[in-house]
């Protein structure tokens, strides 16, 4: 295989069902693309069952244990280095997709990495972009790596250096949080500037992440759109409906 789309996430909580809409949604578009399930930790029968329905490979780890690191599901990540694929796309469970994920792979084969710019970011008065030396911090929830370039994703390196104050974006991070939330989406700039790597930012109609109301309601303009988990029952109320299965979430047909 030359490219896969991967999901890391949570077997607790609403993550089952968030990921099991999402994973229905992706195959209603593309029956044949490789996927790959990483579960955290539980990983319940029915899930597991639920799961291989749809063609895929579940994959059950560890929470990655990294100092200082230890309740950040985030770093959790890494374990994307540990696949052979060349092409990864990364999606988060918190995830609505309306179209072929391939044309992801297709339209950003010629870049290292892409992702959606952290808008959020540059609409603080406080952010500069000098922060990350001229490139913009992601939201690292759907992301592509190429060429292999996952390898030059320094996640842990950076988280750590961005927790101890080290880079020049920590001191905005820890104004939003003192747990420096978010470092991992800040790290990927500081790899891409590092090792040199070619780069492009989605184009709204691949991938949107809410950022004023309104977003919320036009969530099926872009092949996927990532929800936040905050927004994703009201997203999936607007599009099928109040009732909802504990265990099994259909989406359109």
């Amino acid at each position: 295989m030359d490219k896969v789309c991967v999901y890391v996430t949570s077997g607790s909580g609403m993550y089952p069902r968030m990921l099991i809409n999402s994973l229905r949604m992706l195959r209603d578009h593309n029956t044949v693309i490789p996927v790959k399930i990483i579960i955290i930790d539980e990983l319940d029968e029915w899930f597991y069952e639920s799961l291989i329905k749809y063609d895929v490979e579940v994959i059950q780890k560890p929470f990655f244990i990294s100092p200082g690191e230890e309740d950040y599901f985030p770093i959790n990540r890494i374990y994307l280095k540990e696949l052979s694929e060349p092409s990864i796309l990364h999606i988060d469970a918190d995830t609505f997709i309306f179209g072929d994920v391939d044309i992801l792979f297709e339209t950003y084969k010629h870049v290292d990495f892409a992702a959606e710019r952290a808008k959020w970011a540059a609409r603080r008065p406080d952010w500069n972009d000098e922060f990350t030396y001229g490139i913009s911090p992601v939201v690292s929830g759907v992301h592509i790596w190429n060429h292999g370039a996952i390898q030059k994703w320094d996640l842990l390196e950076n988280c750590k250096l961005l927790r101890e104050g080290k880079l020049p974006a920590s001191n905005f991070l820890y104004r939003i949080s003192d747990t420096y939330y978010n470092r991992e989406e800040f790290s990927i700039p500081y790899s891409l500037k590092e090792h040199g790597l070619k780069y492009e930012y989605f184009r709204p109609q691949h991938c949107k992440v809410p950022v004023v109301p309104g977003d919320l309601d036009n969530a099926s303009q872009s092949i996927i759109f990532h929800s936040y988990a905050s927004n994703w029952k009201r997203i999936y109320t607007q599009l099928f409906g109040n009732k909802m299965s504990p265990k099994y979430v259909k989406s359109r047909q």
